[in-house]
């Protein structure tokens, strides 16, 4: 039962509820918060261009936007090890780190989330869906194979993990040579799995600390709504920033790492 001090707060599922129906596609409150990120990431985009543009001289907004790019490059700089990597992907990766600082905290304003329709909340945070953080890692990790393949070409690319020709240039030099060289292209299959992997890791580590900040937030205000909640709203908001670097630095890497000479 609700009261002053405590709120009757149900605690959210694993599964977004479905809103409504479009042409057979259910919208679920966590696609319609997808949706709203995207316009405000729009919004802010087509804001700050114009306010670049109005000045004949660098200002101090001009000013500040030119420092967070400037440490966010250095940032991703650092993880890639070129700063010619960082600038390359700068454009994906930059913009997927502000998509997610905003989808990790644009929710926690008080009183978004009781929107209702049809007796459902209308928003919930996208990365506390598992199809919305999979979807992300997916795409990720399909960018950092294409840029791979642009880099080394198709057939260094497949080689890389199918060694076919390793095991017919290691039978040829003998018994030994073509034991190691099959031994290697089972090693070659392995990072196949591996690939596999970091887009469950990243949708994962994401989705988890999301998901679990919204539960605990729930908990908390069916406990005690007056002040017990704000250490815990305070901690979420740390953990979506947080999250959004770690993911985007996780990203950064694999680029990095698909770039690089070696």
């Amino acid at each position: 039962m609700g009261s002053l001090f405590q709120l009757k707060s149900e605690l959210i599922s694993v599964q977004s509820d479905v809103i409504f129906s479009l042409f057979g596609v259910g919208f679920t409150n966590s696609m319609i918060s997808a949706l709203l990120v995207t316009f405000l990431l729009i919004l802010l985009s087509i804001w700050a261009s114009r306010s670049l543009l109005v000045y004949s001289k660098p200002g101090k907004f001009q000013l500040i936007i030119e420092i967070i790019v400037q440490t966010a490059l250095n940032f991703f700089t650092q993880i890639t090890g070129k700063e010619e990597i960082a600038r390359r992907i700068f454009p994906i990766v930059g913009t997927l780190m502000l998509y997610l600082l905003i989808s990790n905290t644009v929710l926690l304003i008080p009183g978004i989330t009781s929107i209702t329709y049809d007796g459902q909340s209308l928003f919930r945070p996208t990365t506390s869906d598992f199809n919305s953080t999979f979807g992300l890692a997916v795409a990720v990790i399909v960018f950092v194979h294409i840029f791979s393949i642009h880099k080394k070409g198709v057939p260094a690319y497949l080689n890389s993990y199918f060694r076919f020709g390793g095991i017919i240039e290691g039978f040829k030099k003998g018994i030994g040579a073509g034991i190691l060289s099959f031994i290697d292209f089972f090693v070659g299959l392995l990072d196949v799995v591996s690939e596999l992997a970091k887009s469950l890791s990243l949708s994962l580590r994401l989705f988890g600390n999301i998901f679990a900040g919204e539960l605990l937030a729930s908990v908390m205000m069916g406990i005690f709504a007056l002040f017990l909640p704000i250490p815990f709203f305070v901690l979420s908001l740390f953990s979506g920033v947080i999250q959004a670097i770690v993911f985007s630095a996780l990203t950064a890497s694999y680029f990095g790492m698909a770039l690089s000479e070696e």
